[in-house]
């Protein structure tokens, strides 16, 4: 339904109902219903704290949060507390606009795929963690 943090060639496979982009501050919007959630590692912990915030309203009833693994952070505590988590068996290869292709080109850096593994967590009704685990098992370890 929602996709917080998102860009228009992302929605090509993610297709929300409601998405915003980096222009808009998806963690002060109201999150609804199932959400998907990549959010840009230079604000990780304020998507997570804002999801964990659109749960304890009941506005959010499931969300998937794709990020790189950073056990140490307190924001990771916070959300691997209770979620089912997918260790990734690869490297996740990301769609990014023309712009930040390009601009990535001329800071030298990969577009590909980013330099880490990442991890799915999911968060949400018990049911759905079964069936997370059903789904996301087939590209990785998946633990509650």
């Amino acid at each position: 339904d929602v996709d917080p943090a998102s860009c228009l060639e992302a929605q090509r496979t993610v297709r929300a109902t409601l998405w915003f982009s980096e222009s808009e501050d998806g963690t002060a919007c109201e999150w609804f219903g199932n959400v998907f959630c990549n959010p840009p590692y230079n604000n990780v912990a304020s998507f997570v704290n804002a999801g964990l915030d659109q749960m304890v309203k009941g506005h959010a009833k499931q969300i998937i949060f794709l990020l790189k693994p950073a056990p140490d952070t307190a924001y990771f505590q916070a959300i691997a507390r209770d979620a089912s988590i997918c260790l990734v068996n690869h490297r996740i290869r990301f769609v990014f606009p023309e712009a930040e292709v390009e601009r990535r080109r001329q800071a030298g850096k990969k577009v590909e795929s980013p330099p880490h593994g990442n991890v799915f967590l999911y968060l949400g009704h018990e049911s759905g963690h079964e069936r997370f685990k059903q789904v996301f098992s087939t590209i990785g370890i998946v633990k509650r």
